[in-house]
């Protein structure tokens, strides 16, 4: 048997579980990997944390880090030996979860035109004891599940593990999302933006995290997760409360709003807020229509303040590349780049397995802030790669088109 490393179940939680269902026991198994272009997933990833739990009482929590297993992968027919985890001889339950942090630069494919459903993170164990996860490049940004940010609350509480953000820096965005969102539209949110009128800790966000899925309240509760977690990411600047998120052109800041108001004015589209954030959590672009046109921004910096500057993708001492905007776009973009001398520029589009999709010869170009508009009417919907090249240097940056 492999051995886990395992949350520690308190000595009385694990009293209250009778004989008879200790005694019987299952295997939950699966693997982390890249889209390969079926729902069989291509090279897998090791070292990522998958936590394996229950969502009604008694609680169980369970966590182990994928790994590498050649008799695995041979077992399962599968195309890479990487990314394989285990939970050896869990208590037989029917209310299993699995959750995986999802690694910088990187979104679990969740788009049901191309994954109907199957690979949601979380995602319910059921009566399959064995689950993969398929992760795709971010599509231009690049947030933390709410499994990541639940391991940091645990971590920052005392508990087991490795923390990628340190207890001082969490307790600093715990702090932002206090002074910034509790008295914004919408808030405050118990359990998220304040608790008992002052900020969380890392206790109170693993409380929030640890609330019952089931039951009356569980959708609620699942919602202030994925808002929880939503926040925490713009506060640690992995998402632009600007960004665009939406095939139909919606920002962060109206998909939190919108989950704000579900969770606090008892709204009929609570799921629909839930599953909104959870999309954008695990980088992935929110389908048209899911979020309502009528929230604004929460907060603004100031009221003369313009939208701050835009960080460059990559820079050199010859080019400086920004992102495209739109992004998400249908049929055309702009892609916007700064040159310290003039030359000539050529941009070159490709897809996910590296292929030649478009090319534009941009000709010769004058120092300073250029642009290029992108015609991408001829391509189907999809995720692509764009590079840019000026007098031998070269940046890339990500785009994604939604028709």
């Amino acid at each position: 048997m492999r051995g886990i490393s395992r949350l520690a179940i308190p000595a009385l939680l694990a009293a209250m579980i009778p004989a008879a269902a200790l005694a019987q026991t299952v295997d939950i198994y699966g693997q982390v990997g890249t889209y390969d272009g079926s729902c069989i997933p291509g090279e897998g990833i090791n070292g990522l944390t998958v936590q394996l739990y229950t969502s009604e009482a008694p609680y169980l929590n369970f966590c182990d880090t994928t790994c590498t297993d050649s008799n695995f992968m041979t077992q399962h027919s599968l195309n890479s030996p990487h990314g394989i985890f285990y939970f050896d001889d869990v208590p037989q339950r029917g209310d299993y979860w699995l959750e995986i942090c999802v690694p910088d630069g990187w979104a679990v494919a969740a788009d049901p035109t191309q994954f109907p459903g199957w690979n949601a993170n979380p995602r319910e164990v059921g009566d399959d004891y064995f689950r993969c996860f398929l992760l795709l490049p971010a599509c231009g940004f690049s947030p933390h599940s709410k499994g990541f940010w639940k391991h940091q609350a645990t971590v920052a509480a005392g508990g087991p593990g490795n923390a990628q953000v340190p207890a001082d820096d969490l307790q600093d965005f715990l702090d932002w999302i206090y002074a910034e969102l509790d008295g914004a539209n919408y808030f405050p949110v118990e359990g998220v933006t304040s608790v008992g009128g002052a900020a969380l800790t890392p206790q109170d966000m693993l409380n929030t995290f640890e609330l019952p899925n089931g039951g009356a309240a569980g959708m609620v509760n699942k919602a202030r997760k994925q808002l929880l977690a939503l926040l925490l990411n713009v506060a640690a600047d992995y998402l632009d409360v600007y960004g665009v998120i939406s095939q139909d052109g919606r920002t962060v800041s109206q998909a939190f709003q919108f989950g704000a108001d579900m969770i606090t004015g008892g709204g009929d589209e609570i799921e629909t807020a839930k599953d909104v954030m959870d999309w954008i959590n695990n980088g992935n672009v929110v389908p048209e229509g899911w979020i309502p046109g009528t929230y604004g921004l929460a907060y603004a910096p100031g009221d003369d303040e313009e939208r701050p500057v835009e960080e460059p993708l990559a820079a050199s001492d010859r080019l400086t590349l920004y992102r495209n905007y739109p992004n998400p776009f249908n049929p055309s973009t702009v892609i916007r780049f700064d040159l310290r001398e003039a030359g000539r520029v050529d941009l070159r589009v490709y897809d996910l397995a590296g292929r030649l999709v478009q090319a534009v010869e941009a000709g010769w170009r004058e120092a300073g802030l250029q642009e290029i508009a992108l015609d991408a009417a001829g391509l189907p919907s999809g995720l692509y790669l764009y590079r840019l090249e000026s007098g031998g240097t070269a940046a890339a940056g990500k785009m994604i088109l939604m028709k």
